[in-house]
């Protein structure tokens, strides 16, 4: 489940980025707050994904899958709007980029984690 939902996408996004990169090449920290960006969109995606999984909501129980659902909207929100910050005043060094994509990382991690936490017990 986690190998569909969030490995073959991020595996789709470094092909994408890495083809857009030959097309317009620009910095290699400016990529990577991009990079980030891209990721805290699909870390969004999956997060919302999760009021689909039939088998999180029955684990969570419908009020809770609500409740949890959102908080990681939320947080994942919340990475992406900091992303969006560092490309508006381009941001584009080693800290920004590394904070970018780290932010980006988490965003996808936590819909995943939460998903193989609940589904596996």
């Amino acid at each position: 489940m986690v190998i569909a939902a969030a490995a073959l996408p991020l595996l789709f996004l470094v092909i994408m980025t890495f083809a857009e990169w030959l097309v317009d090449p620009k910095p290699f920290w400016e990529v990577a707050v991009q990079t980030g960006w891209d990721m805290s969109i699909l870390g969004l995606g999956l997060a919302a994904g999760l009021f689909t999984d039939r088998d999180f909501v029955a684990h969570m129980g419908g009020s809770m899958a609500v409740v949890a659902t959102s908080f990681v909207l939320g947080l994942d929100l919340l990475f992406a709007f900091v992303v969006l910050g560092l490309k508006k005043y381009r941001k584009f060094s080693a800290a920004g980029g590394s904070f970018s994509v780290t932010l980006g990382v988490l965003a996808v991690a936590i819909p995943c984690l939460l998903l193989l936490v609940e589904v596996h017990k």
